[in-house]
């Protein structure tokens, strides 16, 4: 069974919406795109996204008469968002000597947040932490959860 746990990475953004309430982001802008060139024309966006075309002028950065994906999402506001990533695999990346548990120098390279909390995930106090403490560390306290807000560096640095 697969345990989820940390958060951190912002690949939900691609999710990222080209008008608010809309669903697609890149695909959908790309679907507007009707001549190909990898811009949106003000009569692309009034003919497939009328509320992208109202603020068309505004989100024009380089006021080039012509929308980029990058201007386009780059207007839009922040929001928080959330994701969980697949706790085995992150694990077994972080598990430099791949002896089934991480000291605290190879969660803080690989896996900040347990190294975070890592003194009450090491269950045994054996200088270690391994899948099952972690787990039951999850199972105790509930998963952990970053939240960013969209846009933000997903690294932290």
């Amino acid at each position: 069974m697969k345990f989820t746990l940390l958060t951190c990475a912002l690949l939900m953004t691609i999710g990222a919406h080209a008008e608010p309430g809309a669903q697609g982001g890149p695909s959908k802008l790309r679907a507007l795109d009707t001549d190909g060139d990898r811009l949106i024309s003000l009569a692309e966006a009034q003919a497939g996204a009328p509320d992208l075309a109202s603020r068309f002028n505004a989100i024009d950065a380089n006021h080039d008469g012509m929308l980029s994906i990058d201007e386009v999402m780059a207007s839009q506001p922040k929001r928080k968002v959330r994701f969980t990533r697949d706790m085995q695999e992150d694990f077994a990346a972080a598990d430099a000597n791949a002896d089934g548990r991480l000291t605290r120098a190879e969660a803080e390279a690989q896996m900040p947040i347990v190294s975070d909390f890592f003194g009450e995930m090491d269950a045994n106090a054996d200088g270690y932490v391994t899948n099952e403490e972690i787990r039951a560390h999850a199972q105790a306290h509930g998963p952990i959860h970053i939240v960013r807000e969209r846009g933000s560096d997903p690294a932290g640095e």
